[in-house]
């Protein structure tokens, strides 16, 4: 996720670990990172609920994880040099 998020530009090349301590992944920070608790505390099912929760998020149906104004959501998966990232906003 650090080298992801890093690609995607939220933070220079390294800096992913200070940028999560400072709480800039999280509520109150600058980008909500895995809101659901991603694979931690979900059933794996191979990243299907990564996108039900982004599409909860920018419906503003996620009940107590809902990020406040929620516009845009980035899905991502893969590893090493094979991956993607499917970007939704809401309408």
């Amino acid at each position: 996720m650090l080298v992801s998020l890093e690609g995607l530009g939220f933070y220079d090349k390294g800096a992913g670990g200070d940028f999560f301590r400072e709480g800039r992944a999280t509520y109150g920070g600058d980008v909500v990172v895995n809101p659901h608790g991603g694979l931690l505390s979900e059933g794996y099912i191979h990243g299907f609920n990564h996108h039900v929760e982004a599409v909860e998020q920018l419906r503003g149906q996620a009940g107590q994880r809902q990020v406040p104004g929620a516009r845009t959501a980035v899905v991502t998966a893969g590893g090493g040099p094979y991956g993607g990232a499917l970007l939704y906003e809401a309408a």
